[in-house]
Protein backbone atom coordinates (compact mmCIF):
# COMPACT_ATOMS: atom_id res chain seq x y z
CA UNK A 1 0.00 0.00 0.00
CA UNK A 2 1.26 3.74 -0.81
CA UNK A 3 -0.01 6.67 -2.59
CA UNK A 4 2.16 6.13 -5.77
CA UNK A 5 4.11 7.99 -8.08
CA UNK A 6 3.09 11.03 -5.53
CA UNK A 7 3.97 10.06 -2.12
CA UNK A 8 2.17 13.11 0.06
CA UNK A 9 -0.99 12.95 -1.99
CA UNK A 10 -3.05 10.48 -0.22
CA UNK A 11 -4.81 9.66 -3.18
CA UNK A 12 -4.59 5.72 -4.28
CA UNK A 13 -8.08 5.13 -5.06
CA UNK A 14 -8.52 2.09 -2.20
CA UNK A 15 -11.20 1.82 0.37
CA UNK A 16 -10.30 0.03 3.70
CA UNK A 17 -13.46 -1.32 4.70
CA UNK A 18 -16.82 -0.02 2.90
CA UNK A 19 -20.48 -0.55 3.05
CA UNK A 20 -23.09 0.96 0.55
CA UNK A 21 -26.21 -0.27 2.25
CA UNK A 22 -27.69 -0.35 5.69
CA UNK A 23 -26.15 -2.25 8.19
CA UNK A 24 -27.17 -2.57 12.14
CA UNK A 25 -24.96 -3.19 15.12
CA UNK A 26 -21.61 -3.56 12.94
CA UNK A 27 -18.68 -3.47 15.19
CA UNK A 28 -14.60 -2.39 13.82
CA UNK A 29 -12.55 -3.21 16.64
CA UNK A 30 -8.53 -3.19 16.79
CA UNK A 31 -7.55 -2.45 13.42
CA UNK A 32 -4.89 -0.99 11.55
CA UNK A 33 -5.52 1.02 8.57
CA UNK A 34 -2.99 3.04 6.58
CA UNK A 35 -2.05 4.15 3.13
CA UNK A 36 -6.04 4.54 2.32
CA UNK A 37 -7.70 7.01 -0.11
CA UNK A 38 -10.42 6.50 2.63
CA UNK A 39 -10.08 4.54 5.68
CA UNK A 40 -13.52 3.71 6.24
CA UNK A 41 -16.97 4.40 4.37
CA UNK A 42 -20.33 3.48 5.99
CA UNK A 43 -23.67 4.34 4.72
CA UNK A 44 -26.98 4.36 6.83
CA UNK A 45 -25.60 2.56 9.85
CA UNK A 46 -26.82 2.06 13.34
CA UNK A 47 -25.57 0.81 16.73
CA UNK A 48 -22.25 0.88 14.98
CA UNK A 49 -19.13 0.74 17.17
CA UNK A 50 -15.43 1.65 15.84
CA UNK A 51 -13.00 1.65 18.79
CA UNK A 52 -9.35 0.72 19.15
CA UNK A 53 -8.59 1.15 15.70
CA UNK A 54 -5.13 3.08 14.06
CA UNK A 55 -6.64 4.69 11.21
CA UNK A 56 -3.52 6.88 9.90
CA UNK A 57 -2.31 8.60 6.95
CA UNK A 58 -5.16 8.11 5.02
CA UNK A 59 -6.64 10.27 3.03
CA UNK A 60 -10.08 10.33 4.91
CA UNK A 61 -10.35 8.21 8.14
CA UNK A 62 -13.91 7.97 8.83
CA UNK A 63 -16.80 8.58 6.45
CA UNK A 64 -20.59 7.86 8.04
CA UNK A 65 -22.55 8.62 5.43
CA UNK A 66 -26.44 8.54 4.72
CA UNK A 67 -28.00 8.77 8.35
CA UNK A 68 -27.25 7.00 11.22
CA UNK A 69 -28.40 6.36 14.91
CA UNK A 70 -27.23 5.72 18.69
CA UNK A 71 -23.73 4.97 16.97
CA UNK A 72 -20.50 5.23 18.70
CA UNK A 73 -16.65 6.26 17.53
CA UNK A 74 -14.49 5.73 20.83
CA UNK A 75 -10.66 5.25 21.68
CA UNK A 76 -8.99 5.25 18.52
CA UNK A 77 -6.02 7.00 17.25
CA UNK A 78 -7.20 8.96 13.60
CA UNK A 79 -4.80 11.28 10.80
CA UNK A 80 -6.22 12.16 7.77
CA UNK A 81 -4.69 13.87 4.85
CA UNK A 82 -4.72 17.58 4.47
CA UNK A 83 -7.84 17.69 2.17
CA UNK A 84 -9.86 15.00 3.93
CA UNK A 85 -11.94 14.48 7.19
CA UNK A 86 -10.55 12.66 10.47
CA UNK A 87 -14.27 11.82 11.37
CA UNK A 88 -17.28 12.67 8.85
CA UNK A 89 -20.47 12.05 10.33
CA UNK A 90 -23.65 13.16 7.88
CA UNK A 91 -27.77 13.09 9.31
CA UNK A 92 -26.46 11.45 12.54
CA UNK A 93 -28.66 11.20 15.72
CA UNK A 94 -27.33 10.04 19.21
CA UNK A 95 -23.31 9.55 18.18
CA UNK A 96 -20.89 9.62 21.35
CA UNK A 97 -16.89 10.53 19.86
CA UNK A 98 -15.22 10.22 22.63
CA UNK A 99 -11.44 9.48 24.10
CA UNK A 100 -10.09 9.21 20.43
CA UNK A 101 -6.89 11.05 19.34
CA UNK A 102 -7.14 12.75 16.73
CA UNK A 103 -3.96 14.30 15.42
CA UNK A 104 -3.10 16.27 11.88
CA UNK A 105 -3.03 16.46 9.12
CA UNK A 106 -6.92 16.27 8.51
CA UNK A 107 -9.14 19.51 6.78
CA UNK A 108 -11.29 18.64 9.97
CA UNK A 109 -11.06 16.73 12.97
CA UNK A 110 -14.65 15.83 13.40
CA UNK A 111 -17.33 17.11 10.99
CA UNK A 112 -20.95 17.23 11.12
CA UNK A 113 -23.25 17.45 8.83
CA UNK A 114 -27.23 17.83 9.46
CA UNK A 115 -26.63 15.92 13.06
CA UNK A 116 -28.53 16.38 15.74
CA UNK A 117 -28.14 15.15 19.61
CA UNK A 118 -24.66 14.13 18.79
CA UNK A 119 -21.95 13.95 21.73
CA UNK A 120 -18.12 15.02 21.44
CA UNK A 121 -16.14 14.60 24.45
CA UNK A 122 -12.80 14.15 26.15
CA UNK A 123 -10.85 13.79 22.69
CA UNK A 124 -7.60 15.28 22.26
CA UNK A 125 -7.69 17.17 18.79
CA UNK A 126 -4.17 18.48 17.14
CA UNK A 127 -4.59 20.01 13.80
CA UNK A 128 -2.94 22.38 11.52
CA UNK A 129 -5.95 24.24 10.13
CA UNK A 130 -9.06 25.80 11.75
CA UNK A 131 -12.28 24.27 11.29
CA UNK A 132 -11.23 21.49 13.89
CA UNK A 133 -14.86 20.52 14.70
CA UNK A 134 -17.50 22.07 12.25
CA UNK A 135 -20.90 21.91 11.87
CA UNK A 136 -22.45 22.00 8.41
CA UNK A 137 -26.33 22.80 7.55
CA UNK A 138 -28.75 21.74 10.66
CA UNK A 139 -26.89 21.03 13.65
CA UNK A 140 -28.69 20.73 16.81
CA UNK A 141 -28.78 20.25 20.56
CA UNK A 142 -24.99 18.91 20.02
CA UNK A 143 -22.70 18.44 22.74
CA UNK A 144 -18.90 19.56 22.84
CA UNK A 145 -17.36 19.10 26.20
CA UNK A 146 -13.80 18.56 27.77
CA UNK A 147 -11.80 18.11 24.45
CA UNK A 148 -8.27 19.54 24.03
CA UNK A 149 -7.68 21.08 21.21
CA UNK A 150 -4.03 22.15 19.88
CA UNK A 151 -3.95 23.98 16.72
CA UNK A 152 -0.06 25.11 15.15
CA UNK A 153 1.35 24.96 11.53
CA UNK A 154 2.43 22.30 9.28
CA UNK A 155 5.17 20.96 10.00
CA UNK A 156 6.93 18.61 7.01
CA UNK A 157 7.91 20.70 4.52
CA UNK A 158 6.33 19.19 1.86
CA UNK A 159 2.92 20.24 3.13
CA UNK A 160 3.80 23.86 4.09
CA UNK A 161 2.71 25.21 0.80
CA UNK A 162 -0.62 23.73 0.63
CA UNK A 163 -3.32 26.50 1.53
CA UNK A 164 -5.36 26.28 4.29
CA UNK A 165 -8.81 24.57 3.58
CA UNK A 166 -10.27 27.14 6.18
CA UNK A 167 -8.74 30.70 7.05
CA UNK A 168 -8.62 31.66 10.94
CA UNK A 169 -11.53 33.29 11.23
CA UNK A 170 -13.64 30.18 10.75
CA UNK A 171 -12.73 29.35 13.83
CA UNK A 172 -11.12 25.86 15.86
CA UNK A 173 -14.74 25.14 16.56
CA UNK A 174 -17.76 26.50 13.99
CA UNK A 175 -21.20 26.02 14.97
CA UNK A 176 -24.42 25.89 12.82
CA UNK A 177 -27.56 25.08 14.14
CA UNK A 178 -29.65 25.40 17.55
CA UNK A 179 -29.46 24.59 20.96
CA UNK A 180 -25.85 23.39 20.85
CA UNK A 181 -23.76 23.80 23.62
CA UNK A 182 -19.70 24.06 23.96
CA UNK A 183 -18.47 23.88 27.81
CA UNK A 184 -15.11 23.15 29.58
CA UNK A 185 -12.82 22.80 26.88
CA UNK A 186 -8.99 24.29 26.59
CA UNK A 187 -7.76 25.38 23.57
CA UNK A 188 -4.31 25.78 23.22
CA UNK A 189 -3.25 28.55 19.79
CA UNK A 190 0.64 28.19 18.94
CA UNK A 191 0.81 29.63 15.25
CA UNK A 192 3.52 31.90 14.24
CA UNK A 193 2.29 35.70 13.29
CA UNK A 194 3.60 35.24 9.81
CA UNK A 195 1.08 32.19 9.17
CA UNK A 196 -1.95 33.46 10.28
CA UNK A 197 -4.40 33.66 7.78
CA UNK A 198 -5.29 36.59 6.50
CA UNK A 199 -2.99 38.62 7.75
CA UNK A 200 -3.35 40.85 10.88
CA UNK A 201 -6.98 39.50 12.20
CA UNK A 202 -7.46 37.71 15.42
CA UNK A 203 -7.92 34.10 15.07
CA UNK A 204 -11.04 32.99 16.59
CA UNK A 205 -11.50 30.00 19.04
CA UNK A 206 -15.21 29.16 18.19
CA UNK A 207 -17.46 31.08 16.03
CA UNK A 208 -21.20 31.08 16.44
CA UNK A 209 -22.22 31.09 12.85
CA UNK A 210 -25.78 30.34 12.59
CA UNK A 211 -28.72 29.28 15.00
CA UNK A 212 -30.68 30.18 18.39
CA UNK A 213 -29.71 29.34 21.93
CA UNK A 214 -26.34 27.65 21.98
CA UNK A 215 -24.59 27.80 24.99
CA UNK A 216 -20.86 28.47 24.82
CA UNK A 217 -19.47 28.47 28.70
CA UNK A 218 -15.88 27.76 30.78
CA UNK A 219 -14.05 27.38 27.82
CA UNK A 220 -9.82 28.23 28.57
CA UNK A 221 -7.62 29.12 25.82
CA UNK A 222 -3.70 29.77 25.71
CA UNK A 223 -2.51 31.83 22.73
CA UNK A 224 0.76 32.98 21.80
CA UNK A 225 -1.12 35.88 19.64
CA UNK A 226 -4.30 38.27 20.98
CA UNK A 227 -7.19 35.73 19.85
CA UNK A 228 -11.01 36.07 20.05
CA UNK A 229 -12.26 33.62 21.98
CA UNK A 230 -15.99 33.76 20.52
CA UNK A 231 -17.66 35.45 17.79
CA UNK A 232 -21.21 35.55 16.95
CA UNK A 233 -22.52 36.03 13.56
CA UNK A 234 -25.11 38.90 12.88
CA UNK A 235 -28.05 36.38 12.27
CA UNK A 236 -27.39 34.58 15.76
CA UNK A 237 -30.17 34.84 18.57
CA UNK A 238 -29.90 33.93 21.95
CA UNK A 239 -26.87 32.93 22.14
CA UNK A 240 -25.42 32.52 26.00
CA UNK A 241 -21.41 33.35 26.18
CA UNK A 242 -20.21 32.89 29.71
CA UNK A 243 -16.97 32.99 31.35
CA UNK A 244 -15.11 32.47 28.17
CA UNK A 245 -12.81 35.58 27.95
CA UNK A 246 -12.39 38.72 28.42
CA UNK A 247 -14.81 41.69 26.77
CA UNK A 248 -12.07 42.23 24.54
CA UNK A 249 -11.89 38.77 23.41
CA UNK A 250 -15.71 38.81 22.25
CA UNK A 251 -16.74 39.74 18.98
CA UNK A 252 -20.69 40.01 18.52
CA UNK A 253 -21.67 41.28 14.94
CA UNK A 254 -24.37 43.42 14.33
CA UNK A 255 -27.57 41.85 14.81
CA UNK A 256 -27.04 39.36 17.19
CA UNK A 257 -28.60 39.40 20.11
CA UNK A 258 -27.30 37.70 23.34
CA UNK A 259 -26.39 37.04 26.58
CA UNK A 260 -22.52 38.45 27.85
CA UNK A 261 -20.52 37.40 31.21
CA UNK A 262 -16.55 38.13 30.74
CA UNK A 263 -14.54 35.77 32.31
CA UNK A 264 -13.66 37.64 35.80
Amino acid sequence: MSFTPNQNSYRNGKIGIRSTSATDSLRIVGMGLVYLERGIVLTDVDALQITNDFICECGSCIELVGSGQASMVNDNLIGAGPAGFSLFAEDHFGLIVSGNNIFPRGASSVHLKNATNNTITANRLHAFYSGMITMEGACHNNLISSNHFLRNRESFPAFQSVPNPQDDLFGLVQLNGSGNTVVGNHFSFDVPTENIVPSGVKPTMVLVKSGANNYVATNHHIANVDVTAVVLDGSTVNTKVLDCGSAGEFTALPGATFGFRPTP
